[in-house]
């Protein structure tokens, strides 16, 4: 992530944008124009830690 083309980053969020296949879709998680798994939503304590880390904004 974040060593790709203006091109190659922009392909997922315009595809979801126009795409009438994933319009039905909410609250998931998309990489390279596909649902992916997030590890990051699987680890409770850092998401605890990012909440509270906000709250003090």
């Amino acid at each position: 992530g974040g060593h790709e083309t203006p091109e190659k980053s922009a392909q997922t969020p315009v595809y979801l944008a126009i795409s009438k296949e994933v319009a039905h879709i909410t609250g998931k998680y998309f990489r390279d124009c596909r649902v992916q798994d997030d590890p990051f939503m699987k680890d409770r304590e850092l998401i605890k830690k990012l909440y509270e880390t906000c709250q003090n904004y």
